[in-house]
């Protein structure tokens, strides 16, 4: 047997063993639309845990990260790593009550909770808002998925034939809703960290150990090692722009806010809030070194190309097995936020769109039907858009992002401000969504970036505008305030169980 076939066999191996849990997930499920988007809220801290990391740990953790490392330089550790483990902060500022309210009044989407607190404009914002910047993102995992079977194939799977077949594998593996999706992302969230640590030594290795690619990089590309990282890229100010878009877009993306729906308890959340950091810190840091090592043995990778710089260093350096298995990981990166993706997606379209405006009467059991016809055309509305990549997955991810972190002001005053207004929320995303793009897009000169990314002028837009607007409109109704702050008072300000 050849090397491609053995590689192509583990790689198949691999995905009939998710495949089975997702279809056995599917068949155990309860026909409720509850289970079927939060696993009747079930969810204990491991798999919580790891849905949440795989959920997260995209194509970009494996490959984009370590494009960027090969590109930028170890620099790049503290914005990605450090930045996305300050994601625990939010734990406890937006997932707790975020999972009271769930808990309390069924949300299952993230515009049903908007909707009771600003409206239903707010639902449609929200919901077009989150479908306009996941979709894309939705398309940088069947990238991945292109990349990497081109690679360990030899180029006998061709880039749109591997994007393909795991979009159809992703659009079974989601049939069985969310206690699917969690089963195979622990058991996926797991198997990530393992393969990058494996790649990680493999490449120490090969290229003679960390002390000789210190010193080669020392003598070579010494900015490779420098806090600026290659071509000063990360000045103090673009440092703080990725570590506010992974704060405040991140626990947005609607993937990872459903998440916090279907916890069992506080408890859980809790753990996480303590468990999250270290998870990401570990991560983080072996494709970032990966691609760091790589600069030093594979030259002249530009643009999009960088992000293919992990699955080469496997080919270049693994015997067949190995590549199969680490690269296996890859996939399951990038199948894990894929699904949880369309999930979140489909959740929007069926709970907000069609169940709100378009069939008010509909039950659970044709809001799951609908659900998982939804899943399809997102898979393969995901695929179009990945046919032509036309930027690297950083690029691609940081303008999703970007989109997403700008409902960070008008979600935490729906969550804590009583004084906000609908108005001042509707003023605040487009006011922010506006200008963030015009200079994402570079409609607008650089200098209005303050120095950072595109998501700070957004925020801060973004929030001055919410609190004008609020001041100037009038106060939302008692009604609303009592149902949905009142319920948060009551349980802050209730005693402890003893």
């Amino acid at each position: 047997m050849g090397t491609v076939q053995i590689s192509l066999l583990i790689l198949g191996i691999f995905l009939a063993g998710v495949g089975f849990l997702g279809i056995y997930g599917y068949k155990i499920s309860q026909k409720t639309v509850e289970d079927y988007f939060a696993a009747s809220r079930t969810l204990g801290t491991f798999v919580s845990l790891f849905t949440y990391f795989a959920t997260l740990c995209s194509a970009f953790t494996f490959l984009g990260c370590a494009g960027w490392g090969y590109s930028k330089g170890l620099s790049w550790y503290g914005p990605i790593g450090v930045g996305t483990a300050f994601i625990s902060i939010n734990f406890y500022i937006f997932g707790y009550r975020v999972w009271l309210l769930g808990k309390k009044y069924g949300y299952l989407s993230p515009p049903e909770l908007i909707r009771d607190r600003y409206g239903k404009e707010l639902q449609i914002i929200y919901s077009i808002v989150m479908l306009i910047f996941v979709l894309p993102y939705l398309a940088v995992q069947a990238m991945g998925a292109g990349y990497i079977l081109e690679e360990i194939s030899r180029g006998a799977i061709p880039y749109v034939a591997g994007a393909g077949i795991i979009t159809v594998f992703m659009i079974i593996l989601t049939l069985g809703g969310m206690r699917s999706v969690a089963w195979t992302d622990a058991l996926m969230g797991i198997m990530m960290l393992s393969c990058l640590f494996i790649a990680f030594v493999l490449v120490a290795y090969k290229a003679d150990g960390l002390p000789q690619v210190v010193s080669k990089l020392i003598r070579e590309s010494p900015a490779h090692l420098s806090r600026p990282g290659i071509g000063n890229f990360f000045t103090p100010g673009i440092w703080f722009g990725f570590l506010l878009l992974w704060v405040l877009a991140d626990p947005l993306m609607p993937q990872l806010w459903t998440r916090m729906y279907a916890v069992k308890n506080a408890e859980v959340i809790k753990r996480m809030m303590f468990l999250f950091p270290l998870v990401c810190l570990a991560v983080f840091f072996f494709p970032v070194w990966i691609g760091t090592m790589g600069s030093t043995v594979i030259h002249g990778l530009k643009g999009p190309a960088v992000d293919r710089i992990l699955p080469q260093l496997m080919v270049r350096f693994a015997p067949p097995w190995l590549v199969a298995i680490v690269l296996a990981g890859s996939l399951a990166a990038l199948i894990s936020t894929a699904d949880s993706q369309a999930l979140a997606l489909s959740s929007i379209l069926t709970r907000d769109i069609y169940a709100s405006f378009i069939n008010k009467t509909s039950s659970t059991t044709r809001q799951v039907i609908v659900a998982r016809i939804i899943l399809v055309a997102l898979f393969l509305f995901g695929f179009l858009i990945a046919l032509k990549p036309v930027s690297s997955l950083v690029a691609i991810t940081t303008s999703a992002f970007t989109g997403i972190g700008v409902l960070y002001p008008a979600t935490l005053a729906a969550l804590y401000w009583k004084r906000a207004t609908r108005w001042g929320a509707i003023s605040s995303i487009v006011s922010g969504e506006v200008f963030s793009m015009l200079l994402i897009y570079k409609i607008l000169p650089s200098s209005f970036n303050l120095g950072s990314l595109p998501i700070f002028p957004g925020i801060i837009l973004g929030l001055i505008t919410l609190i004008v607007v609020s001041y100037l409109t009038s106060p939302p109704e008692k009604k609303i305030i009592e149902k949905f702050n009142g319920f948060l008072d009551s349980v802050f300000d209730s005693p402890p169980a003893k």
